[in-house]
């Protein structure tokens, strides 16, 4: 029962239109993040003077070991900020309405699937499809910007797929896994609570709007705790795992705010949250007549 409502589930997804333009924007935004100029450095002259910046968009630029480095931390910035949440939330909130507004909730149980069996099916199906989004985006954009600024010198290209999978992977798992489950689980909690898919989607988005407020326009005058701790994203967790395994995990200056222990902290009350969003829907879910 449990596989086949977890097909089912996963058909509803790919069926949608919404959904697949859900994806095309968020793979847009991705492009265009990753091809605009976000990084350069001033050309020195051999005599001394300076002829100027040389910007990543510029034939002339060097990718540099340290800027390779960086794509891995800025994955927050350039995936996490706006673009993955946005799909999370959609593709949650199409999953919620075909479960209040086209009854799919009455239709299975009459079926015999157990309410158990049904929630954990649709659950299982969208951080499947999301996960499998995440991680394109993910790659695509680290991908994409090696190749685009000439890659490293001393990297053949199957070193760069070799070390960029090992560490993209890394930050995969433990900072935007972690983001996009907290998104999933507001979005489907908000929706089983007011028994409709459109108001959970709504809320989806507000807290995407909240979380890229705070990281551009209000980023300075939030409190620290707020930004590393009841943040769905911190860019503190990203720059631990990003500068983990390399000579700056230990002396760069802002490693120093964000210890092991509190990495840990972190993820557990991103995914304790999200557990208790879930274990809502599930209530919820269990007590529904209709």
């Amino acid at each position: 029962m449990f596989f086949a409502t977890y097909k089912a589930s996963i058909k509803t997804l790919l069926r949608s239109l919404l959904v697949w333009l859900a994806f095309a924007l968020a793979v847009g935004v991705v492009i265009y993040n990753t091809m605009r100029i976000s990084h350069g450095y001033v050309e020195m002259l051999p005599g001394g003077g300076v002829s100027g910046m040389i910007w990543d968009t510029d034939p002339r630029y060097v990718l540099g070991y340290d800027r390779y480095i960086g794509l891995m931390y800025n994955l927050n910035g350039k995936v996490m900020l706006y673009a993955m949440p946005l799909f999370t939330v959609i593709t949650a909130m199409v999953m919620m309405i075909r479960t209040h507004d086209d009854n799919f909730f009455e239709i299975e149980k009459a079926g015999g699937v157990s309410t158990a069996t049904y929630f954990w099916g649709r659950i299982a199906a969208l951080v499947t499809v999301n996960f499998v989004v995440l991680a394109v985006l993910a790659y695509l954009n680290v991908d994409l910007y090696y190749f685009t600024r000439g890659g490293l010198k001393d990297f053949t290209t199957m070193e760069f797929f070799r070390d960029s999978f090992v560490r993209v992977g890394r930050v995969l798992l433990f900072c935007m896994l972690p983001g996009m489950l907290f998104y999933l689980a507001l979005t489907v909690a908000i929706s089983s609570l007011i028994k409709n898919g459109i108001a959970g989607g709504v809320v989806g988005l507000a807290m995407v709007l909240v979380n890229y407020m705070c990281a551009t326009v209000l980023m300075l005058r939030i409190p620290e705790f707020v930004g590393s701790f009841l943040d769905p994203s911190p860019q503190n967790l990203y720059n631990y795992w990003g500068f983990f395994d390399t000579e700056w995990s230990v002396y760069h200056p802002i490693m120093n705010a964000f210890t092991t222990k509190t990495m840990i902290l972190c993820i557990c009350i991103i995914l304790g949250t999200s557990a208790v969003l879930g274990g809502v829907s599930l209530l919820v879910t269990k007590k529904r007549t209709r």
